[in-house]
This record gives C-alpha cells, structure tokens and sequence, in this order.
C-alpha cells in the first residue's frame, strides 16, 4: 500500500518474565535495540525498546516487581 509514507509507533509491547532473555534472544534473530539499555544500575531493567529484522518497532518489558 501507499501508506504515509512516514513511520509511526505502533504501540505493540511483550512483557517478559526475563527482559535481559529476550533482549538477548532478538539480537540473535537479527533484531536490534532502538535505543540502548540502562545499565547505570540506577533503576531495575524493565524496558527494551526493539526493532524487527524487517524495521518493525516494539516494546519488551518486565514487571518491576519480578
């Protein structure tokens, strides 16, 4: 289709029991991060922003409380 022609935000998000596992099995699968992770140690890791092999964006997340 013709679409925009821009991109846009899908809203579409996974949680996960093991966010640091899902991270790690899409950079396996050619996927990528969107933005890099906090590892400051500041927060616990609970957001991963993603993108497909094929450009497509979307959020992995974890419960705080896990």
């Amino acid at each position: 289709g013709d679409g925009e022609g821009k991109r846009t935000w899908t809203g579409l998000s996974f949680q996960l029991d093991d966010l640091r596992e899902g991270v790690k099995r899409l950079l396996e699968c050619g996927g990528e991060l969107a933005r890099p992770l906090d590892e400051s140690g500041e927060e616990e890791l609970h957001l991963a922003m993603c993108v497909d092999p094929e450009g497509n964006e979307f959020m992995m997340t974890q419960r705080r409380d896990h």
